[in-house]
């Protein structure tokens, strides 16, 4: 898999995002990874992660309609939408 990460939910990807929050603005680096392996969960002590698993369809029709409620997972698979 080349350059992938196994992050701490588990999810093993061919690259990996950067997220920067401060006073009023949010900065979101995103990035389309393929071939991504669901794996044994290692969170850090302090993190809470549930994974989801939906179709893109699904994850489409959720952010259209408002049941996503992070604005960079929205842009994120809208952005991906004809790759996906």
């Amino acid at each position: 898999m080349g350059r992938g990460r196994r992050h701490g939910g588990g999810l093993a990807a061919a690259a990996q995002g950067k997220h920067d929050e401060g006073p009023g603005h949010e900065r979101a680096y995103v990035y389309l990874a393929t071939g991504v392996i669901l794996g044994q969960a290692h969170p850090e002590p302090a993190e809470v992660i549930t994974v989801h698993t939906l179709s893109a369809a699904e994850a489409l029709r959720m952010a259209r309609a408002g049941e996503i409620n992070d604005a960079a997972s929205v842009m994120a698979l809208l952005l991906a939408e004809k790759e996906l």
